[in-house]
């Protein structure tokens, strides 16, 4: 976020709007404020640029245990759903086989797609990721299901 707000493209646009003389104001709710309660934005002015810079040159920390918001629950939940569509993703290849009927790879389209869903901010998303979950679970066990139901050429009839 701090590298989208510090971006000259985003200067440049409060310029256009206002002139140069705008005074841009962010509403925001840190992770730390908002893990302790705190249900409403903060005003940050100019007087926050620098924790912003602070904040975007951090972002090489990203993914390694010296990332402090890597622990807050949406940010476990985002990587739990990385390894989860990776998953399902796996077994879907694995059922389809060389030469899927056109109707299979349309169902394995839309099961990769169900990843989609899963946007929004802190409750949208885990209340999306949710629904995601269930609908991906449902869809992937009437995948394999259909997929067991196919019979398989057997060797001995491919040689005959």
């Amino acid at each position: 976020m701090a590298r989208l707000l510090l971006l000259p493209e985003a200067r440049e646009a409060v310029r256009r709007v206002g002139g140069r003389r705008t005074r841009v104001t962010w509403r925001l709710r840190p992770p730390l404020l908002r893990a302790l309660g705190m249900r409403r934005k903060m005003r940050f002015g100019r007087w926050a640029r620098p924790a912003l810079v602070v904040l975007r040159s951090a972002r090489r920390l990203r993914g390694t245990p010296f990332d402090a918001f890597g622990y807050a629950a949406i940010r476990r939940t985002e990587r739990a759903l990385a390894r989860e569509y990776r998953d399902a993703v796996t077994t879907i290849l694995g059922a389809l086989g060389p030469n899927p009927p056109a109707a299979r790879l349309d169902e394995a389209v839309a099961i990769a797609g169900l990843a989609e869903q899963v946007r929004g901010y802190e409750r949208l998303k885990e209340q999306r990721a949710a629904a995601y979950r269930s609908e991906l679970a449902r869809r992937l066990a009437a995948f394999s299901a259909a997929t067991a139901a196919i019979p398989q050429a057997s060797p001995t009839a491919a040689s005959e």
